[in-house]
């Protein structure tokens, strides 16, 4: 009988928590979705590794990936020689942000804009710094705009190696004209958002976002 009361409690406790979420206002913009894309070659490569487009993901075949080359707090590298993308992180501070609050305590907007992070409704922890690409001697700088309103980046654990487990990859398309830079920003795959940088021709071409898969 206590056993059916305490795992009760802990159902009631559960959905009242999901309900809480629920009910909190949603301004994240979804102008950079997958569903949102048309280009049916780009859709095909993002369905072989991005959580948004499981409904279309049966039967892809895997893409390229640059292999983990360096990991440690606040920075991730993947290298194959030719091509190398950097990913660093920094610290929040929100005292050098304007904070829009819901019930005094969930963070929906920063300076007046909408913003993504590893749970809706919590105030960010760490920033994207930096996302940098080198290819040979060219050097891509993932625009600030592609960046600013991305907050909470989860890397990798554990050490260089093919045990280490990362929420960030890098892909190259098949025929080598693109690099899909990947991460999964959430504590437990179900809150925050995913988003992939797409390098074009050694250019910067576009973003992907999502969330709520």
């Amino acid at each position: 009988m206590q056993r059916f009361l305490l795992l009760f409690c802990l159902l009631v406790s559960y959905s009242f928590a999901n309900a809480q979420i629920s009910d909190i206002p949603d301004y994240r913009p979804k102008k950079d979705n997958y569903k949102k894309i048309l280009d049916k070659g780009l859709r095909s490569e993002l369905a072989a590794f991005t959580l948004s487009s499981l409904d279309e993901a049966l039967n892809k075949e895997s893409l390229p990936k640059l292999p983990l080359t360096e990991n440690k707090p606040g920075l991730v590298q993947f290298s194959n020689g030719k091509i190398s993308v950097t990913i660093t992180a920094g610290t929040f501070d929100k005292t050098k942000h304007k904070l829009m609050l819901y019930d005094d305590k969930y963070t929906l907007k920063l300076d007046n804009k909408p913003f993504f992070s590893a749970k809706l409704g919590d105030m960010p922890k760490k920033t994207i710094e930096s996302v940098l690409v080198t290819i040979g001697r060219d050097t891509v700088q993932i625009p600030a705009t592609a960046i600013n309103d991305l907050y909470d980046p989860v890397f990798c654990t554990g050490n260089v190696s093919s045990d280490a487990k990362c929420n960030c990859a890098v892909y190259l398309s098949n025929d080598g004209s693109k690099i899909y830079i990947y991460m999964l920003n959430s504590i437990d795959n179900k809150n925050g958002y995913e988003v992939t940088w797409i390098i074009q021709d050694k250019l910067f071409s576009r973003r992907v976002v999502d969330f709520g898969f």
